[in-house]
Parts: structure tokens; sequence; C-alpha cells
């Protein structure tokens, strides 16, 4: 947590000196991403006895807050890009299984409704998809060799959780531009903060007050309700609704048709299975099944 506190104001202050408003960006969208990682390690620590429930609230605030005061500025600065860089960015798609072809066609569809972003084509390490087409788009190789093909962004499109942030970390930390794949049937309020590397398929309703985390996958006909709070790596299966000020761990994925009631927290890197009603809190690292949910791991 200290690492991540740290993170926040140094990011800020390298940004600042940077000399484009991209560079700048990107540090503000890392300082974003710690505020994250602060309030999940304060339910970890919480979990664990380290801290009070008072202590823990008043974390959760800060960060929600800090978060808050941050992300207007990455806003301003990418919606006052230089014409000489609001080109439309060629979009790498790493993986090119079923996930990765989902992630493709909401690029294209969001590209025919006037998304700035055009996908070229996949990179996967299956050796035999190598040199096929996919949706039109070809398989150019293995994603080790993205540096060998011309592009301007990339989206990481792996299923797996840990697999997707292992890699999504590495692009990032390289430099890449990470894009959203954000389908034009999918209504998000005004508001709402994504961060980078974010699916969100057809059917998806995010509500005013909510924050995404990075690489976050939300599944077809999801439902997100107001001022909820979603970790980096996060999955929602198809069909998962959540109530209002929920608060979803990095890395926690939620089964497909689970409810989850208002005000209730779900810690990282936990599951929660198909169909499932939450309707109290899940500590970090679990797993819990039911109606209502119960942890049996």
């Amino acid at each position: 947590m200290n690492r991540a506190v740290n993170s926040i104001s140094l990011n800020i202050a390298e940004g600042s000196a940077k000399s484009s408003n991209k560079a700048f960006d990107y540090h503000l969208e890392i300082a974003v991403g710690s505020t994250f990682e602060v309030v999940g390690g304060s339910f970890l620590a919480l979990d664990r006895g380290y801290i009070t429930q008072q202590e823990q609230q008043a974390l959760y605030d800060e960060g929600e807050r800090l978060g808050k005061s941050i992300m207007p500025f990455a806003i301003h600065s990418a919606n006052h890009q230089p014409s000489a860089i609001s080109h439309m960015p060629k979009v790498l798609i790493l993986g090119a299984g079923g996930h990765a072809q989902v992630v493709a066609d909401i690029l294209m569809r969001a590209h025919e409704a006037g998304s700035n972003c055009e996908p070229i084509g996949f990179l996967d390490d299956n050796p035999p998809l190598t040199e096929t087409v996919i949706l039109g788009l070809p398989v150019l190789g293995a994603i080790a060799q993205l540096d060998e093909f011309d592009h301007g962004a990339v989206i990481v499109a792996i299923g797996d959780n840990r697999t997707r942030a292992r890699l999504f970390e590495s692009v990032r930390a390289r430099g890449e531009e990470v894009v959203n794949a954000v389908h034009p049937a999918a209504v998000l309020a005004p508001d709402v903060c994504l961060g980078q590397g974010v699916m969100i398929c057809a059917g998806v309703v995010v509500n005013t007050g909510t924050v995404i985390g990075d690489n976050v996958i939300l599944n077809t006909g999801c439902t997100v309700d107001h001022h909820n709070h979603v970790g980096n790596h996060a999955q929602f299966a198809p069909g998962v609704h959540l109530g209002g000020d929920v608060t979803i761990g990095e890395g926690t994925v939620v089964g497909i048709g689970a409810s989850v009631i208002s005000q209730r927290t779900i810690g990282a890197w936990s599951a929660v299975g198909a169909g499932s009603v939450v309707t109290k809190d899940i500590p970090a690292h679990a797993t819990a099944v039911g109606m209502p949910a119960r942890v049996i791991q």
C-alpha cells in the first residue's frame, strides 16, 4: 500500500514534467490505477486485522476522492491532443481465441459507428492460427513479434484474468498505447471513468459515478449501477448485475448471471459462481457460490 500511495504522487509529478499531453496522460492513468491498489489493499488489510473498519473507510474515501480529482485532468489531456497525433490508430489485438474475436467485433462495430480505432489484425501464440484470417482480420504472428508490425495501439484480449493482467502490465510498461473496446450498443453515463484496455460488450449499462479500472471485461448484458468501483483486471461474465455502491476487487471474476446487492464488497482475486446472489461481503482470494452466496474456499 505504501508503494501504491507513493506511486500516485510520483507519477503526477513525473507526468507534469513531460513535454506532451500524451506522456502526461500516461502518468495520470498510472496514478489513477494506484488509487485502486490503495483501495483494494485496504480491504485486504481489514480482512487480515491490520486496520480497523474506520481506518479502512478513511482509505476508501480518500482513494475515491483522489481518483475523481485526477481523472478530469486525464480526460482534459486526452481531449486536447495536438492535431498531428489525432490520427486513426491501427490496433493490434493480442490474442485470437473466442474472447479476442468478440473484442475484434466490438472494435469493428465501433469503427463503423465513428471510433478512431481501426483493428488491423491479431497476434497469438498458437502457431496453427498464424496466417489464418478471422472475421476478415489476419493472424499476423506471435505476441512476441509485436514490434515487427506497424501499429499505433494494442488491446489485450485474453479471457484468463491473471494471464491478461501479466500481458497488460508488460505492454504498458513498454510504452504501448492500450485502447478500450466499447460496443456502440453499450450505455455509459457521461461521468463514468474508464481505465485502459477495458472491454465493454453490447447491452452493457454502466450508471453514474462508477469507476472501471484497467483491463476490465464487462461481458454481454451486464449492468453496473451507480457509484460502483471495479478494480483492475476484473471480469464480469454475461448477465451479471450489480447494485449501487458495490466494490469489486482487482482480478475478481463474477460468473454468468450472478447478482451483487448494493453496498457489498468482493475482495481481490476472488470468484463468484454462476447464478449466485451476493448478499454479504466476500473476502479476497475466496470462492463463493449459491443463493445466497457462501464462501466455499
